[in-house]
């Protein structure tokens, strides 16, 4: 996906994907170009289904067609993808290219399924279309949480995220207070991208249902020239849904960083040419209520599924290192990206629009790691701020530039191919989860309230400190909670380290357990590094709750936490600070510092 996308564009890398594409895949339509395409008679587009279901067709100029279906093993073993399997052996066409066979639902998954019908014009093939259906019948299997297989990486790792859908889960605009934000949550007025409108959970075109209380659904639906909506920001004529475990003032969900992350996601995807299905991260800095302004910090987006659904038969896997206008990305250039193939036997030749697939990526401090079904399928050196930072998720249906024409009076038009199936799709998401190793570095967090986390107001607070800078600079300790990081608290240029600040919180607090603490650019230099942290009651006698290192890395809240207990004075020591750390004139400075507390 993108990460500074501010509207709709026919980018250059789009089209090189498009030219890429098209050589890889040329037209399936190899006999008779005139020829029509395969219209489904019935049952309806998405419409549910059980027991021996007639399938009823037709495709003008077709002769004969096969009917393709993904089927459970035997065994009912979750380690395994099933298989494709043809239903009906070769249909013959009659001489208007209409054609039936009867599909047995029950012998075959529950929930989501896909059809896929091939079609032949004498041994030439002709078209390759999909029946998206709902099965109300069928065989339960490998559906939640519970029945999900365990990639070996996690061995050791903690689940520190899991949502299985039973229920629906929070959403809103912005994420605040929320579960998930249904835009991308780095600016205000909400991150859109692509040819359909990321729309609001509960608004007028809520893209978001659940089904048999298992499987969040997200619609696409083609609304036509007649839609209007604050969230179609370049006149886009569909809707869509996207849920980010981050929000816009960096509350929410993310990895802590400093450690290895494992992210995955069980996805099947809509089979509509032109829809664009992705599961991905973003670096927890990028949100809108970064201090720093969106430009002036950089940002890693780890693509784990970007769909591109002309071409089920692989899926795009991409690595982007953004770099801010004013922040240089460490790993700039280290960007990249493959293409990965799943009807294959390794797959059970199930392509991305016939069946669920695991979608998973893994983080290491060396090498970052992707997979399919728990087989890996690609691998890179990873990128310095994916790890470091730690990474929130987003899991959205889009539409690509691929089925939009642009028109001579300057609006555009979508494609007829993206209507072949009727105005919608389904996009369904069983489940996602996320496993940490270790307790990170107290450094990936994002400025967020980690949910259950409340911070003492800085207006009831008052902090001291071992040193400031003199001589009229106005960088005393109280800058620290005036809640402007255009301000600071430097430490004496003269007296070397350690030094430290004192937060007095006016009253003692049950289960402190937290100190947030961020530092804006331009005070680089100082930077604190090792720290500890202390805490005391009575501001005489202290116990210390944390040590440790924190990242040389701009832009974030750093954070320590601890195990909670009683406080009224919290304590952070600057070990070592910035440049010129075994020099007198070594100082340390902080723009911000918070106390959280479970409330």
């Amino acid at each position: 996906m993108k990460r500074f996308r501010g509207a709709a564009k026919h980018s250059l890398y789009g089209s090189l994907v498009m030219m890429m594409l098209i050589a890889l895949f040329p037209s399936i339509v190899s006999a008779d170009d005139a020829a029509g395409k395969t219209t489904v008679l019935s049952p309806a587009y998405r419409s549910a289904i059980s027991g021996n279901t007639v399938i009823e067709f037709v495709c003008p100029g077709g002769t004969t067609a096969a009917l393709y279906v993904q089927k459970q093993p035997s065994d009912g073993s979750v380690n395994t993808n099933g298989t494709r399997e043809s239903v009906g052996g070769i249909i013959a066409l009659d001489a208007n290219g209409h054609g039936s066979v009867t599909f047995p639902a029950n012998d075959y998954p529950k929930g989501p399924i896909t059809l896929r019908i091939r079609v032949w014009q004498n041994g030439g093939d002709l078209d390759d279309a999909y029946l998206q259906l709902y099965n109300t019948g069928g065989v339960a299997w490998k559906t939640g949480l519970a029945n999900a297989p365990v990639n070996p990486v996690t061995a050791n790792m903690n689940l520190t995220f899991s949502d299985d859908f039973k229920t629906m889960p929070s959403i809103s605009f912005s994420g605040e207070g929320t579960t998930y934000a249904s835009v991308k949550p780095d600016t205000r007025s909400g991150g859109q991208f692509g040819y359909a409108a990321f729309e609001d959970r509960g608004g007028a075109y809520d893209p978001f249902s659940l089904s048999d209380d298992e499987y969040l659904k997200i619609t696409t639906t083609y609304r036509g020239d007649g839609y209007s909506s604050p969230r179609a920001g370049w006149q886009q004529k569909a809707t869509t849904g996207l849920i980010a475990s981050e929000a816009m003032d960096g509350s929410g969900f993310h990895t802590q960083g400093g450690t290895d992350q494992y992210f995955e996601a069980r996805i099947f995807a809509p089979p509509t040419p032109g829809m664009w299905p992705a599961f991905w991260t973003l670096t927890a800095n990028n949100y809108a209520d970064n201090p720093l302004g969106n430009g002036n910090y950089a940002v890693d987006e780890l693509d784990v599924l970007e769909g591109y659904m002309a071409w089920p038969y692989q899926y795009s896997i991409a690595w982007h290192p953004w770099s801010g206008a004013n922040a240089p990305n460490p790993s700039a250039a280290n960007g990249g990206g493959t293409w990965a193939q799943l009807d294959t036997p390794t797959f059970g030749n199930i392509n991305l629009a016939m069946g669920f697939h695991i979608f998973g990526v893994y983080i290491t401090q060396s090498t970052t790691y992707y997979y399919v079904d728990n087989v890996e399928v690609a691998s890179h050196p990873t990128l310095a701020l994916s790890y470091q930072l730690g990474n929130y998720f987003l899991i959205n249906g889009a539409v690509s530039d691929h089925v939009i024409h642009a028109n001579a009076d300057g609006t555009y038009s979508y494609d007829p191919d993206f209507l072949r199936y009727g105005n919608s799709n389904d996009m369904y998401v069983d489940w996602v989860r996320v496993y940490e190793a270790g307790s990170g570095n107290n450094g990936g967090n994002n400025g967020g309230n980690n949910g259950s986390i409340a911070y003492v107001p800085g207006a009831s607070s008052t902090a001291t400190a071992t040193s400031e800078t003199g001589g009229g600079w106005n960088e005393g300790p109280a800058n620290v909670l005036d809640g402007n990081p255009g301000t600071k608290w430097a430490s004496s240029t003269t007296q070397g380290l350690p030094q430290s600040i004192t937060v007095d919180l006016g009253q003692s607090y049950s289960n402190v357990k937290q100190l947030r603490y961020f530092l804006s650019d331009y005070e680089w230099v100082a930077r604190i590094q090792q720290y500890q942290v202390w805490v005391s009651v009575d501001n005489a006698n202290w116990t210390k709750v944390d040590e440790g290192e924190w990242p040389n890395v701009p832009g974030i809240w750093y954070e320590s936490n601890f195990n909670p207990v009683t406080a009224r004075y919290v304590k952070l020591v600057a070990l070592t600070a910035g440049q010129n750390q075994s020099e007198s004139s070594s100082r340390a400075s902080a723009s911000e510092i918070q106390i959280g507390y479970q409330p």
